[in-house]
């Protein structure tokens, strides 16, 4: 557990250091996903 939690605590302060750019990446992705999810809502397709 110990090597396990050190482990962790390594990729938190990774983490801190790339948040900003990771949670762009997120962010963008979520903006696809939603992008996708409307064009599978109004595609005809959907309502066959």
């Amino acid at each position: 557990r110990s090597a396990r939690s050190e482990s962790k605590k390594m990729a938190i302060k990774i983490n801190n250091k790339n948040k900003k750019k990771v949670s762009i990446i997120i962010f963008n992705k979520i903006l696809h996903v939603i992008e996708k999810k409307k064009i599978i809502k109004t595609s005809p397709f959907f309502y066959e």
